[in-house]
């Protein structure tokens, strides 16, 4: 609902992440509570799951609005396919990782390695979060100076401009 409101993925991606990098530090030195860990994880499990489905549920539509995939089911099909693939290749591979990093150096740093690959995320996010921040903030500034006759056309689509003068 609040994307939709939006009109852009990327702040609430971006929301989530820096959320997920916060989560992940406290979570790394919780401690034995399960109530505490049956929180965290519902949280990291909402901050780090929402953007990958984010990206990956949303990329068919925004192929479907390029030129060159529009109407092309295979090739947008496909380049789906290899996003969700490689996403799921990531974490696959990482699996080999956790022990390595655990038996090494303990818990504590498997966590605070999930924390630099999510701020790697956020740092390749950076741009397109800016872009698309600038553009929400100058909408809802837009908004702000709409006179109540604009804001009336806006609610009600079936009345012109015409029908409005008419009755005044």
């Amino acid at each position: 609902m609040i994307l939709d409101r939006l009109g852009h993925r990327s702040p609430i991606i971006m929301a989530l992440l820096v959320s997920s990098l916060f989560s992940l530090f406290i979570y790394a030195d919780i401690g034995d509570s399960k109530i505490l860990n049956v929180l965290m994880m519902t949280v990291l499990g909402v901050t780090i799951s929402g953007p990958y489905n984010l990206i990956v549920g949303t990329i068919a539509v925004d192929l479907g609005s390029q030129p060159a995939l529009a109407g092309n089911e295979k090739a947008m099909s496909t380049v789906t396919g290899l996003i969700d693939g490689t996403g799921s290749a990531g974490s696959a591979i990482g699996q080999f990782f956790v022990p390595i990093i655990q038996n090494s150096f303990g818990w504590s740093w498997v966590f605070y390695s999930f924390i630099i690959m999510n701020f790697l995320s956020v740092l390749c996010l950076v741009k397109r979060f800016y872009i698309d921040s600038r553009i929400v903030v100058q909408n809802y500034r837009r908004r702000g100076t709409i006179s109540m006759r604009q804001r009336l056309l806006e609610d009600e689509p079936l009345l012109s401009s015409a029908t409005i003068s008419h009755q005044e």
